[in-house]
């Protein structure tokens, strides 16, 4: 019988966004005395560099760049079928590098990743795990998801608003990511009398920033005390152009901070978070980011977000795209700041019972040996 359970974490890109930090943080986390991770990924980035760095094992495989940027968000049937050569031939490498490293879980990341490991483990020994991340809004793509997801042995959610996407439930787990906590953080706010208000994330016409920009020009016409910063860069091509958009409509003192590595130690400097998605989001990693750090935030309410804040206890919560409405709470909120303060000690007990690091870590781990197990 091995010593250790070894596990295959298969995510198809090396970025380092939301889902690629949480998956990091359960490589870098999670019991090596009872489990071995290794990370497979078809391109070198800083989620490789990192792994590696963490003493990792990373194992590259060939996916065709047709596969790897083929859009879910312009899935068809003619294009779905135009890539069956290149899945296929996925498929076949995925299959070695289990037999090479005599895997016992493939623990899927991705989207793209969850569709080649169900069929890369069926008629295997191989046990199969998705961590789903995504809310898929392609018609199309989220019935073939659908019938793929009764093949894994078991599929973690990362809120209900993912979970609810799914018809079969009877295999879904939900749980919440988490992050480890930085303690009590000194507050370093400029004690100026401006109140800071910034948007975190990647940009893309999906997130609303265009919300945040709306809202901001209007307070901008009136008030010199407010300062907007938006915080984040573009990643795809449909995704620089909205952000050139963006960017062309906003007041001239809203400030664009591009990408940044040190997202905790900036945070500490803002009065207030906006999270502005139109779409359901499928979490919310920068929300819990904020309720650590003791920053208040306002989200839209829909999605992850949702479950996250109990609206006007833990954050706030508006319609999205109803810039009109952010509008007016903001305003509201920042002559308020002991409701502020108030709001944001709240949040951090919930963020201590509910989004540390250790009790996501703990419940995968269940998941790992439950699954070995069955």
């Amino acid at each position: 019988m091995k010593q250790k359970i070894r596990v295959l974490f298969f995510n198809h890109v090396s970025i380092l966004s939301g889902g690629e930090k949480s998956l990091l943080d359960i490589l870098t986390n999670i019991d090596r005395h009872k489990i071995e991770p290794i990370l497979l990924c078809p391109t070198s980035g800083p989620l490789t560099e990192a792994a590696e760095t963490n003493e990792i094992k990373v194992i590259k495989i060939k996916m065709d760049d047709n596969l790897l940027n083929y859009s879910r968000t312009t899935s068809n049937v003619s294009g779905i079928f135009s890539q069956m050569k290149n899945v296929l031939g996925t498929i076949r490498l995925v299959r070695k590098v289990i037999k090479e490293e005599d895997i016992d879980i493939l623990y899927s990341n991705s989207m793209k990743a969850h569709l080649i490991s169900s069929a890369a483990t069926i008629f295997q020994n191989t046990k199969s795990i998705w961590h789903v991340r995504d809310i898929i809004d392609n018609k199309l793509l989220s019935h073939i998801t659908n019938l793929f997801s009764i093949l894994p042995n078991r599929v973690i959610c990362i809120s209900k608003a993912v979970k609810d996407q799914f018809y079969f439930k009877k295999n879904k787990t939900i749980i919440f990511n988490g992050i480890k906590s930085r303690g009590n953080v000194t507050e370093t706010k400029s004690e100026d009398n401006l109140f800071r208000i910034a948007i975190i994330g990647q940009i893309a016409k999906w997130k609303g920033q265009e919300t945040l920009i709306k809202a901001a020009n209007e307070i901008l016409k009136t008030r010199k005390d407010f300062r907007f910063f938006v915080v984040g860069e573009a990643l795809f091509k449909d995704e620089i152009t909205y952000k050139d958009h963006i960017k062309s409509i906003a007041h001239p003192d809203i400030e664009f901070l591009g990408y940044r590595k040190d997202i905790p130690e900036l945070i500490n400097h803002f009065d207030l978070l906006v999270h502005a998605a139109i779409k359901p989001e499928p979490f919310g990693r920068i929300i819990i980011e904020a309720m650590d750090a003791g920053i208040p935030i306002i989200a839209t309410n829909i999605g992850g977000p949702k479950e996250i804040i109990d609206d006007k206890k833990t954050g706030f919560l508006y319609e999205p795209g109803d810039y009109l409405s952010l509008t007016n709470e903001l305003l509201t909120l920042s002559e308020e700041r002991t409701c502020l303060k108030k709001v944001s000690q709240a949040a951090k007990l919930r963020f201590e019972s509910n989004f540390r690091l250790e009790n996501t870590i703990n419940q995968i781990e269940l998941v790992i040996m439950d699954t070995i197990r069955r």
